[in-house]
This record gives C-alpha cells, sequence and structure tokens, in this order.
C-alpha cells in the first residue's frame, strides 16, 4: 500500500488490479489502468511520490516496468526502463534522494540480499547489498512492505507462522551502508499498547 496523505486515502494493488481503500471502509475500488500501455501484469511494487502527487506501480514478471498513474487527472505513463530478469517484491519512494528503492526477491529465496534504486524514469542506479541478508525459512507466501522514513528504509516482512503471528518481523536499512538493523520492540506491539487495544 502507499499512503497519499494529502486526500487521506491508500493506493494499493491486488494480484492483478490497482486500486484505492477507504480507510473508513477498507473497501478496495479497482481504478483502471489505461489499455494503452499494453500488458500491466503481476503488479508487485507501489510508492506515493509527495512532491508530485503521483503513484508509481512496478510490475514485474520476466520484464520488470514502472507506471506513474496521476490521481488528479487519471493519466497513466509508462516510465521509459524495462528490466529483464530482475525480480522484485516492493516499492518505496524517498522524498530525501528523490529516488525508487525495489526489493528484490525471487521465489524460493530463501534470503533477501538486494534493495535495488531507480531514478524517476524506472532507470537502475545500483543495488544495496543487505548486511546481514534477511533469512527467509521456506521463502515468503505473502507480500512485503518495503517504506521510506526519515532516511531509512523500513521492512515489514509478513510472520513465520500464521498461527503464531507473534515476533518482530521488522527490518530498518540503511540505504547508504546497506545495514540493516532490527528494532529491539515489536512497533506493532508497541503502538497496541500504548492505544490499549
Amino acid at each position: 500500500m502507499a499512503y497519499d496523505d494529502e486526500n487521506e486515502r491508500y493506493f494499493a494493488l491486488t494480484s492483478h488490479a490497482f486500486g484505492t481503500i477507504t480507510p473508513s471502509s477498507g473497501r478496495f475500488t479497482e481504478v483502471q489502468v489505461d489499455p494503452s500501455l499494453g500488458e500491466f501484469s503481476w503488479p508487485k511494487g507501489i510508492a506515493f511520490d509527495r512532491a508530485r502527487r503521483q503513484v508509481y506501480v512496478m510490475t514485474s514478471h520476466v520484464y520488470t516496468r514502472f507506471y506513474r498513474f496521476d490521481p488528479r487527472t487519471s493519466d497513466w505513463k509508462s516510465l521509459p526502463s524495462e528490466i529483464r530478469d530482475l525480480s522484485l517484491v516492493a516499492l518505496t519512494h524517498s522524498p530525501t534522494e528523490d529516488c525508487l528503492y525495489g526489493l528484490q526477491y525471487r521465489y524460493g529465496d530463501t534470503a533477501l540480499n538486494l534493495i535495488h534504486r531507480f531514478n524517476e524514469t524506472g532507470a537502475i542506479l545500483g543495488a544495496i547489498s543487505l548486511q546481514p541478508a534477511i533469512p527467509v525459512p521456506g521463502g515468503l507466501g505473502s507480500s512485503l512492505q518495503l517504506h521510506e522514513s526519515g532516511g531509512r528504509l523500513v521492512l515489514v516482512l509478513p510472520p513465520l507462522d500464521l498461527d503464531h503471528p507473534a515476533g518482530n518481523r521488522v527490518f530498518v536499512v540503511d540505504p547508504a551502508t546497506g545495514e540493516v538493523l532490527r528494532p529491539a520492540v515489536d512497533p506493532v506491539a508497541l503502538a497496541s499498547s500504548s492505544t490499549g487495544s
């Protein structure tokens, strides 16, 4: 998901669709993708650019492609980059660096090793090697979330065991060095205890 703070709405992806989520109801409303863009399948990442007030959507299957959506006009634009055999599963926009970050993961991988950096047209600017790599025993069957906060990248993984979802699956990455930190306190548990829920 990606949050538009000015209009208090979320943009989100399903396996094959793009749309908005109304926070009060949690309802997903599909937004039609411009058919002139050609193949728009397997959307894997979404990011909101606060300065431009636009949404980036990344699809990743055989090719990784980037698209930009303007919610004010409903206009879509296909960005020029088309990258073969780069499997990405999450996307975020860094307002301080005005760039995109995408997490590399191929089905069956047992660790997360790389985050790639892209400019506003989707061109690769380089990769960050995660130190240490983040193990994903048994692979990942669910979506991951990648966010930017205060110049750091925040990676949220699904629980290892859906029957026992406790445990901290949040990692903070320094994009300058690739250093991976794991917060000592589970932010979800902390938020729940502070709100009394």
